[in-house]
């Protein structure tokens, strides 16, 4: 017994310094194993399957102020081994926040259905109600244009006058606002320049599109509401209301 015992610390000991266990490879002591790669110990932060590919792509959306940092991107951040990119992360948000309430609002020239070239600088003295929309003729797009169309004289009668901006043609808007009887400019935004200027340029599917954003501009020509939330179905109704309230505040 004295003996067995005996033999089980010793192999015990000989397995720490580096021998070849029954499985035949080395220890942790950071040898070879028999293919000859090292079987070191995991660093303390590994990095996990695509991270790489994670911090890459994070790093070339901020590049082009497109970036979300979602909780798993965070997470991979963290468990990275270098605290460079969330650091970079961290300071690079406010650059990608876009416009901001009480901030001048980006100047834009472009034009309408009818070929006619908008600036904002000639609607100073005006409440603008500069809405950003996916693609004409679309659900959501349609329900919130033809709202807009209902609520036009209550939008007019608070001095506001509204403009639609998409990245479709000039000959889209076109059709689409003869289809439903649209009475307000549609922009047309084909570079995308315009809503890059207010953070709304974003990617569906593969093609390139303006996201469902809202801002009021005041007469001033500074930014008084913003929203990147809007459901289509009571947005013109909310629109309404605040514009009241912002007025009641001046």
């Amino acid at each position: 017994m004295s003996s067995l015992f005996s033999k089980k610390i010793f192999n015990k000991e000989h397995n720490r310094k580096g021998t070849r266990n029954h499985k035949g490879t080395r220890n942790r002591r950071g040898t070879r194993n028999r293919r000859g790669t090292d079987s070191s110990p995991s660093p303390e932060f590994p990095v996990f399957r695509g991270q790489s590919k994670i911090i890459t792509d994070l790093a070339i959306g901020v590049v082009l102020k497109d970036f979300t940092l979602t909780p798993y991107i965070l997470y991979n951040l963290l468990m990275a081994r270098s605290l460079f990119p969330l650091i970079f992360a961290l300071f690079s948000l406010p650059a990608l926040a876009g416009p901001e309430v009480g901030q001048p609002a980006p100047g834009f020239a472009m034009p309408d259905q009818y070929m006619k070239t908008h600036s904002l600088q000639q609607y100073q003295g005006k409440w603008v109600v500069l809405y950003f929309y996916p693609k004409d003729d679309t659900p959501g797009c349609t329900t919130e244009a033809c709202n807009f169309r209902d609520d036009i004289f209550k939008l007019r009668a608070l001095d506001a006058e509204v403009l639609g901006v998409s990245l479709d043609s000039t000959e889209s808007h076109a059709a689409f606002a003869e289809k439903y009887g649209l009475p307000f400019p549609l922009l047309s935004d084909a570079s995308g320049e315009t809503a890059e200027q207010y953070e709304c340029l974003t990617e569906w599917r593969g093609m390139t599109i303006a996201a469902r954003h809202t801002f009021i501009i005041d007469p001033g020509g500074n930014i008084a509401k913003i929203y990147r939330e809007v459901d289509p179905d009571t947005h013109s109704a909310q629109v309404l209301a605040d514009l009241a309230s912002l007025q009641a505040e001046q």
